[in-house]
C-alpha cells in the first residue's frame, strides 16, 4: 500500500513574518543600545568637564592656602577678569617668596610660578573663566571669587538638548591671606610681632 509523504516547509507567508519579527527586534536592541550608549558619552563628557573645572580650581586653593602678606609693592596682588597675581611662600629658604600667576587665555588656563609656565587644562578647552574681588557680606571682608566654565561641544552647530547639559560651571569663593581682613585674630597677632621685629610697617 503506497502512502503520500507529506514534505514540511515554510511558505513565503511565514518567512515575510519572520522577517518582520526579526526586524522589529533588532530595531528594537539598536534602539536601546543606541540609548545606553548616548547616556554614557553623556556621562563621561560632562565627567570629563567637571574633573578638568575641579583641576583649576584646586591649582588655586592650594595657591592661595600658600598666600602671604604682601611686604612690598611687587608682591600686591593683581586682580583682573582674565588674570590673578598674588604672592606664595614654599617656606624653602631666603627665596622662598614668590609670584604666582594664572591667565585665562585662548581656551586654556596657564599658572607661572619661578618663571616656569604651566598648561593646566591640556587639550580640554575652558569656555569661560573669571576672577573677581567680592565682599563677603557675613564677614564683611573682600573675598576671590573664581567662576569656570567647561563646554566642550560649544563648537557644535546641532547641538542636542544632552549636548547642551554636559555643559559644567563652578563658582568658589577663596578667602586669600593677602586680605588682611581675612586672617584670623591668631594670625593678625603673628604677622603683627613678625613685621615690628623686622622693622616693618
Amino acid at each position: 500500500m503506497n502512502k503520500t509523504e507529506k514534505r514540511h516547509g515554510f511558505s513565503m507567508t511565514e518567512i515575510m513574518v519572520i522577517i518582520v519579527i526579526v526586524s522589529i527586534i533588532a530595531t528594537s536592541a539598536y534602539k536601546i543600545m543606541s540609548t545606553v550608549f548616548s547616556h554614557f558619552t553623556k556621562s563621561q563628557t560632562k565627567l570629563t568637564n567637571l574633573r578638568m573645572a575641579n583641576v583649576v580650581i584646586e591649582w588655586i586653593k592650594s595657591d592661595v592656602r600658600a598666600s602671604v602678606i604682601p611686604s612690598s609693592d611687587e608682591e600686591q596682588p593683581k586682580i583682573e577678569e582674565t588674570t590673578c597675581t598674588f604672592c606664595i611662600t614654599d617656606n624653602k629658604g631666603e627665596n622662598s617668596r614668590s609670584m604666582v600667576e594664572y591667565v585665562f587665555k585662548d581656551n586654556s588656563v596657564t599658572r607661572t610660578y619661578k618663571g616656569q609656565t604651566r598648561n593646566l587644562t591640556g587639550k580640554v578647552q575652558i569656555t569661560d573663566m573669571k576672577f573677581a574681588e567680592v565682599l563677603d557680606e557675613k564677614t564683611k571682608s573682600k573675598a576671590l571669587l573664581i567662576t569656570i566654565k567647561v563646554d566642550r561641544d560649544k563648537e557644535l552647530e546641532d547641538r542636542t538638548d544632552s549636548q547642551k547639559m554636559n555643559v559644567v560651571q563652578l563658582e568658589t569663593i577663596l578667602y586669600p591671606k593677602f586680605y588682611e581682613e581675612c586672617l584670623s585674630v591668631e594670625e593678625k597677632y603673628w604677622n603683627s610681632a613678625r613685621r615690628n621685629a623686622t622693622g616693618g610697617v
